[in-house]
């Protein structure tokens, strides 16, 4: 009983959420998130058809999520699992599209679709949720593995070919990558330290550097 099982990933777009549950995908809110054949926003949590996933992304309408061999499925009004480059290592949504990482970066909006150099190894968790790989409705950032200390790379939505690079100092350390409405987030590895950018059409607004200490 997938209801009874711990929930080892929650993730909300703007009107749906969804759990993760022993490879179960339960989801409720707007339809066209979901399901766009129902009539009426789906207000029980609805168990999707999907095969087992190891983790998942949403956006604004649609979500996608991996397998355990890397395979992506996708489900709402977005994009479609046969964009993305399998098999893929992580999965990130923002508004209406996302990027998938493996041995290439694909994002999709469900029209145009752009692969990008990548790396198959990536530091952070081998799979799940992208601790190197953050996405908002306007940018895409990465720190793949030949970038463990130098840099960061991001893209926006309007031009994902033309990347912006962060240099990131020698003794830094980057455990993983997030990303909020309009910023993008990174925190250190081994200590207690976030950093924020802005990374708009084809320019990163300020500099990378740590700004908060969580203690």
């Amino acid at each position: 009983d997938t209801q009874c099982a711990p929930i080892t990933q929650l993730a909300a777009g703007d009107a749906n959420t969804c759990a993760l549950a022993a490879g179960a995908v339960t989801c409720w809110g707007q339809a066209a998130a979901i399901d766009p054949t129902s009539p009426a926003p789906i207000l029980a949590p609805t168990t999707l058809a999907t095969p087992p996933l190891t983790a998942i992304a949403l956006g604004a309408q649609h979500g996608c999520g991996l397998d355990a061999a890397g395979a992506v499925h996708c489900w709402g009004s977005g994009p479609s699992a046969a964009a993305f480059t399998a098999p893929a290592t992580h999965v990130a949504s923002g508004a209406g599209w996302t990027c998938t990482l493996g041995a290439a970066i694909t994002c999709s909006d469900g029209t145009t679709t752009y692969t990008r150099p990548g790396s198959a190894t990536v530091r952070g968790q081998p799979s799940g949720p992208s601790p190197t790989l953050s996405v908002n409705a306007s940018a895409a950032c990465a720190a793949p593995a030949e970038a463990y200390s130098h840099q960061i790379a991001c893209w926006s939505h309007a031009d994902p070919l033309t990347t912006v690079t962060l240099p990131v100092g020698v003794a830094d350390r980057i455990g993983g990558l997030g990303a909020g409405p309009t910023e993008h987030f990174a925190w250190e590895l081994t200590g207690p330290r976030i950093a924020r950018w802005t990374p708009p059409a084809t320019a990163v607004t300020g500099r990378f550097g740590w700004t908060y200490n969580l203690v």
